[in-house]
């Protein structure tokens, strides 16, 4: 779902590369290894679950990035994906998600 959203956006928008931070062994990129599934792990098992498993496959340096997902629930995905294009040189990290969980709005 989440591939959709960010190639509509490209189109609309007309702009970035369109990498891709997936699942490891589902599609190309960015995770170095596998993770469990984040349905039903607390916030920390989330960010642990997370823990040094992306990494940049392009080239970031000097440029403002946009991460797409599709639910937000605790920030962990975006949190742990930013700290590693950061790391790579990007300049401005930012997340947009389409959906969010209600727990957010507690």
């Amino acid at each position: 779902m989440t591939g959709i959203l960010s190639a509509l956006l490209k189109r609309i928008y007309g702009c970035g590369a369109g990498y891709r931070l997936t699942r490891a062994g589902y599609g190309s990129g960015g995770r170095t290894r596998k993770t469990l599934p984040m349905f039903g792990l607390s916030p920390e098992e989330r960010r642990r679950n997370l823990q040094d498993c992306f990494a940049v496959t392009g080239n970031v340096r000097g440029k403002s990035v946009m991460l797409v997902d599709d639910i937000f629930t605790t920030g962990a995905t975006f949190s742990a994906a930013a700290a590693v294009l950061k790391e790579a040189g990007a300049v401005t990290v930012t997340g947009l998600a389409f959906c969010g969980s209600i727990e957010n709005l507690r």
